[in-house]
């Protein structure tokens, strides 16, 4: 999933990404990062997306937005929610 939420475009534009100097950092995993490219309309950025991403289920699209992602919907969500939480406190 996809967001571009207030406090999450924020971290992604700060040079440093998220920090984690404080508790709720506990309740993301390891964080992968992208350079953002722009619009992506070709097929063949998806290969630079997915290797970024590696084995992170959280991407965050630099001077961009966040990009989650989990075996099922239920985790899925619950992931945005704690990338949203997280997000507010960097």
């Amino acid at each position: 999933m996809h967001t571009h939420t207030t406090a999450g475009m924020a971290v992604a534009c700060l040079e440093e990404g998220l920090t984690y100097d404080n508790f709720m950092a506990a309740f993301l995993p390891d964080v992968a990062y992208h350079d953002f490219q722009g619009v992506t309309v070709d097929r063949a950025e998806q290969d630079d997306l997915v290797n970024s991403l590696g084995q992170s289920n959280a991407l965050i699209l630099r001077n961009h937005g966040l990009l989650s992602c989990g075996p099922t919907v239920a985790k899925l969500l619950a992931h945005c929610g704690h990338w949203k939480e997280r997000a507010k406190f960097s």
